[in-house]
C-alpha cells in the first residue's frame, strides 16, 4: 500500500514538473527561439572567422613555398616575398618571409646591385624585423642573428661581425642548431681575413714619416784641354 502510494507521488511529481516545462515554453517560447537563433548565429560567424584565418594561412604558406622554390630572383620575386614579410596576418610566416627578404638584400649588395633603398639598410631592417615579430623562436633568432653578422662582414666592420657570430655561437637555446655550426666557420674564415688586414694596417702606421734622404758623392768633370 505505501508502495503503490509513493509510486503515485512520484507520477503527480513528474506530471507536474513537464507541466510547469510545458508552461514554461508556452509563455517564453518566442524569448527561447530569439536565444537559440542568436547562439547558433555567433556560433557560425566564430567558425566562419576560424576557417576564414585557417584558409589565408594556408594560402600565405603555399605563396612563401612557391617563392623559395624558385631559383631566379628578380625585383618582382622581392616585391612578391615583401608583401609576405610586411602582412599582419600570419606572424611566424611574415618573420621567416623577412629573413628571405633580407638574405636576397644582402645577395645584391654583394654583386652591386640597385634597389631602391641601400640593399644593406634593407637587409638591416628585415634582418630586424623578423627578430621583432618572432623574438621566442629559436630558428628565427639564430637566422637573424646569422644574416646580421653575415652583413656586418660584408660591410667591412670585421669587429662587429665577430661579435655577431659570437652571439650565435654562445647561444644558450642554439645548442643543436645548424645555425650554429655556420657561424663557427664563417667565425673562422672572418680571422683569417681579419689577420692579414690587421698586418697590413701595422705596417702602415709604423712606416716612417718620410724616407732618409742620401747625399750623392760628388764628382768632377776632368777639364777639357784647349
Amino acid at each position: 500500500m505505501k508502495a503503490r502510494r509513493r509510486h503515485e507521488l512520484k507520477e503527480n511529481a513528474l506530471k507536474h514538473a513537464f507541466n510547469q516545462a510545458r508552461d514554461f515554453v508556452k509563455r517564453n517560447g518566442t524569448r527561447i527561439s530569439w536565444g537559440v537563433l542568436i547562439v547558433a548565429l555567433i556560433v557560425a560567424v566564430v567558425l566562419f572567422a576560424i576557417n576564414r584565418q585557417r584558409r589565408r594561412a594556408y594560402e600565405l604558406q603555399n605563396s612563401y613555398d612557391a617563392l623559395m622554390a624558385k631559383s631566379e630572383r628578380d625585383a618582382d620575386w622581392v616585391a612578391q616575398m615583401k608583401s609576405l614579410a610586411d602582412q599582419d596576418g600570419d606572424e611566424r610566416l611574415a618573420a621567416w618571409a623577412s629573413l628571405a627578404v633580407g638574405d636576397e638584400y644582402r645577395r645584391i649588395m654583394a654583386v652591386g646591385g640597385v634597389t631602391e633603398l641601400p640593399p644593406a639598410e634593407a637587409a638591416n631592417s628585415y634582418y630586424e624585423r623578423a627578430l621583432s615579430l618572432q623574438p621566442d623562436s629559436a630558428l628565427v633568432f639564430g637566422r637573424g642573428r646569422y644574416g646580421l653578422a653575415k652583413l656586418a662582414e660584408a660591410t667591412g666592420d670585421f669587429d662587429d661581425a665577430a661579435r655577431r657570430y659570437e652571439v650565435v655561437i654562445s647561444g644558450e637555446r642554439l645548442v643543436g642548431y645548424p645555425v650554429v655550426a655556420l657561424a663557427e666557420m664563417a667565425k673562422k674564415d672572418l680571422n683569417a681575413i681579419r689577420e692579414p688586414v690587421a698586418m697590413v694596417a701595422r705596417r702602415t702606421t709604423t712606416r716612417p714619416a718620410s724616407l732618409p734622404t742620401t747625399t750623392a758623392a760628388a764628382t768632377t768633370s776632368p777639364a777639357e784641354d784647349d
